[in-house]
């Protein structure tokens, strides 16, 4: 079973493993993913009723732990279209309020000798094509007059699904890179990260943060119960076929590619069928191979003027399509 990652950095699919690098999460039950840089995180999981909120509506926020560090992490994305196609990726504004409590705030203004503060947020591992990347702005410690530091991040989540099905938005594990600099906005010192890769540079001070609330729930921010959900669909296809007459063989032979729009591998099995005029002269069937082409030939044995039809009935991710081509023998 797929499912969706929200995060800084990035969604992860189970059938498409290779497309992550370092930053990610994953979603529940139908393979969504998210993609992005440097992301918070988010998880798509199971079907959800009630509709979703209105374009520009906030779906929710949640608050995040961070054993090390303490900062308090309010992360608000944008709402996703209420339709998209298997394997589309779509690109959702969003932005977070990111906290520093008066003892982290003074931590880094003494020890760390630190004026501001500035970074990033993302998720574990993140995927070149899916994720949330979040940038936090260099701040000035303390701006919130009560000893606590906020930097308002913004930065955008990649939707990608894989799989037909309805999802709803929900927030995970992330991982935080925070930079130290002096009062002129130069760097000071290296950044103090938060992760749980243990490769990163320099090493992760502490694990990357986690949701306080265990189900990964959020809360709306309009004041409502329903959450944003988006629907995704079968993506459409294309078959194109290309035939060739061999006089030596009395054959003709086709190749037959099928393509999704968005990029899904196209996978089953088609329907080739030699015509010559209205008349289906015969009718075989063919199996995709990995990338998505299937090959068939006839024997002729008459001079004139044929045509392969191709005819794909699509899957459980894509919609059919069909093709033809004329080959004179």
């Amino acid at each position: 079973m797929g499912c969706w990652s929200a995060s800084p950095g990035g969604w992860r699919d189970d059938e498409n493993p290779e497309g992550f690098n370092t930053m990610a999460v994953r979603l529940t039950k139908k393979n969504l993913k998210l993609t992005g840089a440097a992301g918070a995180a988010l998880a798509l999981a199971a079907t959800v009723a009630g509709p979703a909120l209105a374009a520009g509506e906030f779906t929710g926020s949640t608050t995040y732990n961070c054993t090390v560090a303490a900062p308090t992490v309010t992360f608000a994305v944008n709402t996703p279209p209420a339709t998209m196609a298997a394997g589309q990726t779509v690109k959702v504004p969003d932005k977070s309020d990111f906290t520093l409590d008066a003892g982290t705030t003074t931590l880094a203004g003494t020890a760390l000798g630190w004026s501001k503060v500035g970074g990033s947020v993302a998720s574990t591992p993140s995927n070149a094509h899916s994720g949330l990347s979040l940038t936090l702005p260099k701040t000035d410690l303390n701006n919130n007059g009560d000893g606590t530091t906020t930097t308002h991040g913004t930065g955008n989540a990649l939707l990608r699904s894989t799989k037909v099905g309805t999802y709803t938005v929900n927030f995970a594990k992330f991982d935080v890179v925070l930079q130290g600099y002096n009062a002129d906005g130069t760097k000071h010192g290296d950044p103090f990260i938060l992760s749980d890769n243990p490769n990163t540079t320099p090493p992760p001070a502490g694990p990357a943060c986690a949701n306080l609330d265990p189900s990964g729930a959020t809360t709306p921010m309009n004041g409502s119960a329903q959450a944003a959900t988006v629907k995704v669909v079968k993506d459409k296809t294309t078959t194109k076929v290309a035939a060739s007459f061999s006089a030596a063989k009395h054959q003709i032979s086709s190749v037959s590619k099928v393509k999704s729009k968005f990029g899904i591998k196209a996978t089953g099995k088609v329907k080739v069928s030699l015509k010559k005029g209205t008349k289906t002269l015969k009718t075989v069937t063919a199996k995709l191979n990995k990338k998505g082409v299937a090959k068939a030939s006839f024997k002729v044995t008459k001079h004139g003027k044929y045509t392969v039809k191709t005819v794909y009935g699509g899957s459980s991710n894509l919609k059919g399509s069909k093709g033809a081509k004329s080959v004179t023998a």
